[in-house]
């Protein structure tokens, strides 16, 4: 089975990137729960050092979740095409996306902030569609099929997006 080797490495590859986004976010937590524990104890609010602790914390976990969901993004939207395009695992695809950020920063950037703005969009377009049919588009399956045009838009739009780097990466044309 042709795809079925590629699902299994896309499977293993996000259960190895759970794992380690676990285990690098997980130690935070344990920090801020241990810092929590004397002022339950001692029934009191944080003080000023205290405070700052907390949202050093907060920073860190929100930097690192932040890059993490980026690279999961960038490997989602770019990376699964690539499995298809060139035939490869998700390892090799991972680092094929990541090449790419590289090599074509701005591009991406771009790419993230307009996918954001199509999110906003495509979500405030929900919320319409769900007043508007007495929250009968809220059902999964016909709020899906009332937004199927879209949703086959944003896809489209990141395939499109990911030609524009070569005919290597143009899924719109396999060999």
């Amino acid at each position: 089975n042709y795809y079925g080797r590629q699902a299994n490495s896309l499977f293993c590859f996000y259960l190895l990137f759970l794992v380690i986004s676990f285990a690098i976010l997980l130690p935070i937590l344990i920090v801020a729960i241990v810092m929590c524990i004397p002022l339950y104890m001692q029934h009191r609010w944080p003080g000023g050092g205290e405070i700052i602790g907390f949202v050093v914390l907060g920073l860190i976990y929100l930097a690192l979740a932040v890059v993490m969901g980026f690279v999961l993004f960038v490997f989602r939207e770019f990376g699964i095409p690539l499995m298809f395009r060139q035939g490869l695992r998700a390892r090799p695809a991972f680092w094929e996306s990541m090449n790419l950020v590289r090599q074509h920063t701005g591009s991406v950037a771009l790419f993230v902030l307009l996918r954001i703005a199509i999110f906003i969009g495509v979500a405030i377009l929900s919320l319409i569609i769900c007043c508007a049919t007495c929250c009968i588009g809220a059902l999964p399956y016909i709020g899906t099929v009332i937004l199927l045009p879209v949703l086959v838009y944003v896809r489209c739009f990141t395939l499109d997006c990911l030609a524009q780097f070569g005919p290597q990466y143009d899924v719109w044309t396999v060999d």
